[in-house]
């Protein structure tokens, strides 16, 4: 069970990045999950105060699964429109004059400059991570992390292993009739040649040279 944060007498802001806690599979399900999981991560209240940004694209299907009651941002078309967007969205002199913590919800490094403005006006900023990479950057601006671990471990699992159980086994190729399989040479080990095979000696099995024959036929004597 995830250990809630709360500190008396004091609310939270949420500055959740949507796209970049379920590592851009931005839809329904995966919003809800993300939501859900965030609630008993962060001990979320009414008196808080929560502003979530998607891109234009993906506003719809994001903010259909999230409460009512939470401030949105959408994005207009570009890079990192929704992060900027949110950002733009904070007033830090009255996040740090009406609230004692702030949550950064997202890995993005643009959201650095302003956990470093937030820290030096006397706010907690802490930093959830959830299947998106977090920066180092704001990672060390932040005062301590928080993970989605449901979401994190759901995505690790979905991940297609590097090789089957089939795909492991020692690939032999396809048998042509009538020609034998020769084994491959082991590493470490000086290849044989191969010379001409002798006839192996009717009666005492040993392998011996084949007689020379005389020009009527009869063979030479040894």
């Amino acid at each position: 069970m995830w250990a809630a944060i709360a500190v008396p007498g004091h609310a939270l802001t949420n500055i959740i990045d949507l796209e970049n806690l379920v590592g851009g599979r931005v839809n329904s399900s995966a919003v809800s999950d993300v939501w859900s999981e965030f609630g008993e991560v962060i001990d979320t209240r009414h008196s808080d105060q929560t502003t979530v940004a998607a891109s234009r694209r993906h506003a719809a299907s994001a903010f259909l699964a999230l409460p009512a009651n939470l401030h949105r941002v959408i994005g207009a078309k570009g890079t990192d429109v929704a992060d900027t967007a949110l950002i733009d969205s904070v007033d830090v002199g009255w996040v740090a004059a009406n609230f004692g913590q702030v949550v950064i919800a997202s890995g993005d490094h643009i959201f650095a400059p302003l956990a470093h403005g937030l820290q030096s006006n006397g706010l907690h900023v802490i930093q959830v991570i959830g299947r998106g990479a977090s920066s180092a950057t704001l990672y060390r601006a932040c005062n301590e992390q928080k993970y989605l671990t449901h979401i994190r471990d759901s995505a690790l699992s979905s991940c297609p292993t590097t090789e089957s159980g089939d795909s492991r086994r020692e690939r032999r190729p396809p048998r042509v009739p009538g020609v034998p399989l020769l084994a491959a040479p082991q590493p470490g080990r000086r290849r044989m040649r191969l010379g001409r095979l002798r006839p192996s000696h009717p009666y005492s099995g040993e392998a011996k040279r084949a007689p020379a024959l005389r020009a009527n036929g009869v063979p030479t004597r040894q």
